[in-house]
């Protein structure tokens, strides 16, 4: 004979078994879906910057770092790339000074320091205010 259980559904009572294993499986459904929905927020909040346990979002202070790093390493690249076309332009114009603004006029392309320093030659090195050192001591 069917009976109607709590959920609306008929279920054919043969024994006590099939209601309450019913039962227990929709508990335990709703206690996973908590214990994951804990899951993922738990996750979340130390991947976006929980206490000091998130390596996946760099704080800012690391992403200061890694920026300046970057920008030093540019800076050089940039000076070396210019020291290569002063040996060219020397070359070109034997006997005279270089300096930044007659190797533009050269039509020389002089990339600048990514971080705003002043680019200067001195004795056939680029120099930057920034990024060289001993640059305002020479």
């Amino acid at each position: 004979m069917p009976v109607i259980a709590l959920t609306g559904n008929p279920v054919r009572m043969e024994n006590n078994r099939t209601v309450n294993s019913r039962r227990q499986s929709q508990s335990g459904l709703s206690f996973l879906s908590v214990l994951l929905a804990l899951l993922i927020i738990g996750l979340l909040y130390f991947w976006i910057g929980g206490p000091g346990l998130s390596t996946a979002v760099p704080q800012a202070s690391e992403r200061s770092t890694v920026k300046k790093s970057g920008n030093l390493l540019a800076c050089q690249m940039n000076r070396r790339a210019i020291e290569k076309e002063l040996m060219t332009w020397s070359v070109t114009h034997p006997g005279e000074r270089p300096t930044i603004e007659k190797l533009r006029a050269g039509g020389v392309y002089v990339p600048a320091c990514p971080d705003g320093g002043k680019l200067s030659i001195r004795d056939g090195k680029v120099i930057c205010s920034v990024h060289s050192p001993h640059s305002d001591s020479r």
